[in-house]
């Protein structure tokens, strides 16, 4: 899952290719954002990117890989006490949530408490954090894992716990996305199927080299990457099949399938990458994937920042790679720097990085 707290890197027996995975999986979402966001407002009102093969390549798997690692990863959480696992949850991954929610919004808060609206700005808080707002990928990480622990303590039989999981999905198809964000039930199945993998003791890779099953995934995965349109962007169509049954439906299936097909041959070239000899770069990806968290808040105040200063600036930029690959690497040197640093205090340590 996302993660802030490192793990020291002198542990030859841990095998770091869920850390690898993640490290190059927060790259991928700054580079998204990035793309996104770096141009200006014309760009981003334009919606081009939604076009941008690197940007659906990105879109096509990203989100719903760190959610199936962290499904993965949370098996063994949940072996604890509800409460205590709660608790430490809410410290780990709430706190930080809460922190970066406030930070990224604070020019709306401003305004608030510019007029002493107190109730408005407190009421404007807690409908960010309930949505997750600029945070939505934490805040659907808490609901998973509360849902998760519910079913897996209410029923003992496993058999159960799996046609409930199934239940809990479809009925979420049922929901309007007014209510429940539409990324949040995106999110749900794959969190359920890491959880799943690793209670069957199966991994995430297939621990091969084979040359053909890599060529195969990697065709299935072009083919996959094709099929992906405007339309499978769960921002742009939602998530809920009521008023076109059939053609959502079949939408919400294809998000789905294209995610894994593309999820399951990164995690392939992920796991040779594990396999080759240390370098600092295998060793710097390691570390931004034990940092993923902070480093996934911290782009998003990035982001905001950046995107306003352009706004008040009027500045915009034609389409290029060049800016996208600046901000990328600015935005993870950055959050690398500001980590260490944070780390040193009590307070940001605990607001900041959930430790």
């Amino acid at each position: 899952m996302l993660s802030s707290q490192p793990i020291p890197l002198c542990c030859n027996n841990r095998d770091t290719t869920l850390d690898i995975a993640k490290g190059l999986l927060i790259i991928l979402v700054v580079l998204g954002h990035a793309i996104q966001y770096s141009f200006g407002t014309e760009y981003t009102q334009s919606r081009e990117f939604f076009s941008n093969i690197v940007f659906k390549t990105i879109y096509s798997f990203h989100m719903p890989l760190f959610m199936l690692i962290s499904g993965y990863l949370f098996h063994n959480s949940n072996k604890k006490d509800f409460k205590t696992l709660m608790v430490t949850k809410l410290i780990a991954i709430g706190i930080p949530m809460i922190s970066f929610i406030i930070l990224c919004n604070f020019y709306t808060e401003i305004r608030y408490l510019r007029d002493y609206d107190f109730t408005g700005l407190f009421l404007y808080i807690i409908d960010q954090v309930f949505r997750g707002g600029t945070m939505w990928f934490l805040f659907s990480l808490l609901l998973n894992m509360t849902v998760i622990s519910i079913i897996t303590r209410s029923l003992r039989n496993k058999k159960l716990q799996y046609i409930l999981m199934l239940i809990v999905f479809i009925l979420t198809m049922l929901i309007p996305d007014t209510i429940l964000l539409s990324s949040h039930k995106y999110m749900f199945p794959f969190f359920c199927i890491g959880y799943f993998i690793k209670e069957r003791k199966i991994k995430l890779y297939n621990g091969t080299n084979n040359k053909i099953t890599l060529i195969v995934l990697t065709l299935l995965s072009i083919i996959a990457i094709s099929w992906f349109d405007t339309n499978t962007y769960i921002y742009t169509t939602g998530f809920c099949i009521v008023n076109d049954y059939m053609g959502h439906l079949y939408l919400n299936t294809k998000r789905i399938v294209i995610a894994l097909i593309t999820s399951y041959t990164f995690m392939q070239y992920v796991h040779i990458l594990s396999n080759q000899t240390k370098s600092v770069a295998h060793v710097l990806i390691i570390r931004l994937g034990q940092i993923s968290l902070f480093v996934y808040g911290f782009n998003v105040f990035f982001d905001t920042i950046y995107t306003r200063v352009l706004f008040l600036l009027h500045i915009n930029w034609d389409f290029n790679y060049i800016i996208p690959f600046l901000f990328t690497i600015s935005t993870i040197i950055l959050a690398t720097s500001l980590y260490n640093v944070f780390d040193r205090s009590k307070i940001t340590r605990m607001i900041l990085l959930g430790k």
